[in-house]
């Protein structure tokens, strides 16, 4: 403004922003947190996180995660309804699946497994996080 003349005129536009209010939780929503571990040296599977969708509720698949302390022994399993999303599969390390509001209808059953490939000890931890809405 020191480059302007004297006699310009600044008209400086205030904008005003107001609070908006955060939606509240629908009160038909209702979390879903999953967290366990299996720890042993079956070499038949063994569930580790399970989700079944509740009756009459439409579920909301968010997040899968797995890690184990025995990656080379230790061979994971997926299946979210009908679908195996893997089977036999091994990892070199931890595994986080996100699904963007993936939605499931009830009955659903969401369930990851595992098993040693050999007899080895393994030490694994999964955990399933999502939503039931209805």
């Amino acid at each position: 403004m020191a480059d302007s003349p004297d006699w310009t005129y600044w008209d400086i536009p205030t904008i005003i922003i107001e609070d908006t209010p955060t939606p509240e939780t629908s009160q038909n929503e209702t979390p879903v947190v999953t967290l366990a571990e299996y720890e042993g040296t079956s070499e038949t599977y063994q569930i580790v996180a399970q989700w079944i969708v509740s009756a009459g509720k439409c579920g909301i698949l968010k997040e899968i995660s797995m890690a184990s302390n025995n990656y080379a022994k230790t061979l994971f399993q997926l299946s979210i309804g009908t679908v195996f999303y893997f089977d036999e599969q091994t990892l070199k390390q931890p595994l986080s699946l996100v699904f963007p509001d993936l939605k499931l209808p009830a009955a659903t059953w969401v369930y990851l497994a595992v098993r040693s490939s050999d007899g080895s000890s393994i030490l694994v931890d999964g955990s399933i996080t999502g939503k039931e809405v209805g």
